[in-house]
């Protein structure tokens, strides 16, 4: 029998005067018995740029002939085809000259479904700030090229979806650093294809600005901001940066749970220290594990290294905290929360088999988010725990010394976040065979949804038709659902995560105000306005079309927040909203 996690008992008046908690910087080595020392500070500043096609003459395509086909009668970007070429022009570009440009991708709104093998080749328009494109004959062939290019092999397009690049950094890297580039000009890039099969995307004029090619930029310059290093992966990077408009509003209430935390006696429980300091594989694999994670998708948008600094500093506390509880020789954490009678047995031991595989899915996620972010001392340090102790050890447990799977279990949400230990251990260690097991995997998720009009709803047990999740348990289910969606894992396309999506908009969701449905198959009721406000239920958000959840997350910051807006007690929701409007 599970057991329930630990209930939000969190409702006092949001007006209740609070003190905030200072932050103390825990950066000292610990005596963990791993030789991978906490990350030293170095002396760079980091920004990031987020910028987006805005008119008709900023794309274009040209032709094998020379022929431009611009603006209103340009409804799609045809990449891959007959030797045509492609130009996305981005303006007020606000890096500075001479920076080091650590990560820099596009995102582009399929128009078609496209499938084939095909590779693109991005270059840049080699000028200190490029022109707008124009109908004469060969317009975009016609510009000097960067000598540095990136070769993109992308994978199948749904229509609707969302395809992000491979990293160019060096491609950006060589125009930022003319001694003519300025910050605020405008960079164009040219995508040309080896013509063996389309891919079409959304343009601005094909279907507005909110849809149109996006362009992000991370990069680092002299400074004092005392991060360590920059990246060359796919999922983060940078810092708030540029970062504007409603997107900057939300990451700043984010940013303020951070350096302005309200903790007091009605939601101590809410406290990321608290959740880390004592060790318990229970909270970290639970409301630790929600936290964490919902940092990480934030940071994968803004690329806010307040973000990351925050997340290294709460592994440490949670690094300090492993000792080798029982002489088997490896690192642990103990399960220490007493719920009911079936968790009496595994208190003060590292054998509850759910919760260390949840605990150390999220370890796993955060160590790569770590590793992208330039923390290469933190990402070491845990890639080395994972394997050498916690996986070794379930290894030696299971007898299995080779091979998956080397543990499991039979409900949903342990399974879906193993998903993600598989997974960003593969992106770790490059190892293909925890990619292959995280597919395994993930085909049996899948084989667990059953169809419920446009979504799908699913039970408790994987593979069973035991009964519906209950609603408790549903969020680590779809929390780990979107961190590998958002992580480009191929594990999980955008017609799956919109079909999750409709489920918890019009199933698990009641109504906008945020009420919740007992389950995720809908009916009866569970918690009140601050369980869906503090829990991640609405970060299916990005791939809600009916706009639901966006709306809900709104609503109930609106009401639990309504005298703390700009410096909000709750980091759930502003997180959802970063991670939302990023996407």
């Amino acid at each position: 029998m599970e057991h329930k996690p630990e209930q939000n008992k969190w409702a006092g008046q949001a007006s209740r005067a609070v003190t905030a908690a200072s932050l103390a910087l825990f950066l000292g080595a610990c005596s963990s018995g791993i030789d991978a020392p906490t990350p030293e500070l170095s002396t760079t500043a980091s920004g990031s740029v987020r910028t987006y096609i805005r008119s008709g003459s900023d794309d274009a395509e040209e032709s094998s002939s020379g022929t431009m086909v611009t603006g209103s009668s340009n409804r799609s970007l045809d990449f891959s085809t007959s030797g045509q070429k492609v130009g996305l022009r981005f303006s007020g570009v606000s890096i500075p000259q001479g920076a080091k440009i650590t990560k820099a991708y596009v995102r582009l709104m399929a128009a078609e479904s496209d499938i084939g093998t095909t590779t693109l080749s991005i270059r840049a328009h080699d000028t200190d700030s490029a022109s707008a494109f124009s109908s004469s004959s060969r317009n975009i062939s016609s510009r000097s090229l960067t000598s540095a290019s990136e070769s993109w092999s992308p994978s199948s397009w749904s229509r609707g979806s969302v395809a992000q690049s491979d990293n160019f950094a060096a491609v950006v890297q060589e125009v930022v650093s003319r001694s003519g580039w300025r910050s605020g000009n405008a960079l164009a890039l040219v995508v040309s294809g080896d013509n063996r099969n389309d891919r079409q995307a959304v343009s601005v004029d094909g279907g507005g600005t909110r849809v149109s090619p996006t362009l992000y930029v991370w990069y680092e310059t002299d400074g004092d901001d005392g991060d360590d290093g920059g990246d060359d992966g796919d999922d983060g990077g940078g810092s708030s940066g540029s970062v504007s408009g409603d997107l900057g509003t939300w990451n700043s209430r984010l940013v303020a749970t951070i350096t302005n935390p309200k903790y007091d006696s009605y939601n101590a429980w809410m406290n990321p220290d608290r959740m880390v300091s004592k060790g318990d594989t229970f909270s970290l694999a639970r409301n630790f594990n929600n936290y964490a994670t919902s940092l990480v998708l934030a940071y994968r948008e803004t690329g806010d290294r307040t973000l990351v600094r925050q997340l290294d500093r709460l592994m440490n506390i949670a690094k300090g905290k492993l000792r080798d509880s029982n002489g088997d020789g490896y690192l642990n954490w103990v399960y220490n929360t007493r719920t009911d009678s079936s968790s009496a047995p595994y208190l003060g031991t590292d054998k509850h088999v759910m919760d260390e595989m949840m605990s150390h899915s999220m370890v796993a996620s955060v160590a790569y988010t770590l590793k992208q972010a330039g923390y290469s001392s933190s990402a070491s340090y845990w890639t080395n725990y994972l394997k050498n102790h916690f996986e070794k050890k379930w290894r030696k447990r299971s007898g299995k010394s080779s091979g998956f799977p080397f543990m499991n279990h039979f409900l949903m949400h342990p399974t879906t976040n193993f998903i993600r230990y598989h997974y960003f251990m593969y992106k770790l260690t490059g190892d293909g065979s925890y990619y292959s097991e995280a597919k395994r995997l993930a085909g049996t998720v899948k084989g667990t949804m059953r169809s419920s009009g446009s979504g799908y709803v699913w039970d408790h047990k994987v593979g069973s038709r035991s009964g519906c999740q209950p609603m408790v348990y549903v969020k680590y289910t779809t929390q780990a659902l979107v961190d590998l969606a958002s992580a480009n894992s191929g594990l999980f396309d955008s017609s799956f995560m919109r079909r999750v999506a409709y489920s918890m908009a019009n199933k698990g969701l009641r109504s906008t105000s945020g009420s919740l449905a007992s389950s995720i198959c809908g009916g009866g009721s569970y918690g009140s306005v601050y369980t869906a406000a503090q829990y991640p239920y609405m970060q299916l958000a990005p791939w809600d079309s009916s706009g639901r959840l966006k709306s809900a997350a709104e609503r109930v910051y609106a009401a639990t927040e309504r005298y703390n807006t700009s410096s909000p007690t709750s980091y759930t929701v502003p997180a959802t909203m970063v991670f939302t409007l990023g996407r």
